[in-house]
Order: C-alpha cells, then sequence, then structure tokens
C-alpha cells in the first residue's frame, strides 16, 4: 500500500511540474522513475549510481548530415543523461546512453525522431556499458 501512494503522489507531482517549468519537470520524472524502479534518491533529488543503467543505441536511415548528432547532444542535455555520439562509417549514428531508467528510455524513444531533417529508419537498441562519462559529448567517427 506504501508503495502505491508513493507512486501517486509522484505521478501527481509528475503532472503539476508539466505544467510549470522544464527543469521541475524533469526533478519529478526522476522522483517516478525512483518509485517506479525501486531506486533509491541522495538528498539533491538525483538517482544514486547503483539505479544507472547505460545503453547503446545505433540510428539508420538519414541520419547523417542533417544535424542528428547536434540535435543528440541537445536532447541529452534536455534529459539529463550522460555519455556520447558518434557517426559511422556505415552512414549510421552511435550512442552510449547513461542515467536513471526513465532518463535513458526518454532518450531511446526520442532518436526515432531526431531533428527535422531526419529520417530514422530504425533504432537499435542493446545494454551498454557505463563508461563513468559525464555530461553528453561527441566523438569522432568509427
Amino acid at each position: 500500500m506504501w508503495a502505491h501512494l508513493t507512486a501517486e503522489k509522484a505521478q501527481n507531482t509528475l503532472k503539476s511540474a508539466e505544467m510549470s517549468t522544464p527543469h521541475a519537470s524533469l526533478s519529478a520524472l526522476s522522483a517516478c522513475s525512483a518509485v517506479r524502479y525501486g531506486g533509491r534518491e541522495d538528498t539533491t533529488g538525483e538517482t544514486l549510481a547503483a539505479d544507472r543503467i547505460a545503453i547503446r543505441i545505433v540510428a539508420h536511415g538519414r541520419v547523417q548530415g542533417v544535424g542528428y548528432r547536434w540535435w543528440a547532444m541537445r536532447r541529452a542535455a534536455a534529459l539529463g543523461v550522460d555519455g556520447w555520439v558518434r557517426n559511422r562509417l556505415d552512414g549510421a549514428v552511435e550512442m552510449l546512453v547513461m542515467g536513471s531508467p526513465a532518463r535513458v528510455e526518454a532518450m531511446a524513444r526520442a532518436c526515432w525522431q531526431g531533428p527535422s531533417a531526419a529520417r530514422v529508419t530504425s533504432v537499435i537498441r542493446s545494454p551498454g556499458e557505463d563508461d563513468g562519462s559525464v555530461g553528453f559529448d561527441e566523438r569522432a567517427t568509427i
């Protein structure tokens, strides 16, 4: 019963935060994530490292030469995830995304859309290994 009430409170917090600032929404999203995934939070409201997951994402289609990497860096900063993004010689864009499960999932879903000039035909997700990245940056093409 306690978990149900906590989850309900977190959902209400998220709904009210969506009506205010984007930063409040991210904080509320973190609270929902902690409740949903059984995570713990420190005193700053951030999810603890034990709750951090990593996935590798490869986006295919018209994703190079359209600002996809720059879009990914901006989206990652807005969602508060860590990692990196790079072009691949096969024409795809690859990224490693790390953070709370809800934020990582939000980034993975957003990759289907990308910037307006992109035409994404597939997004392949696989487990990733946390490399300790802080922030989200661009890496060299491989």
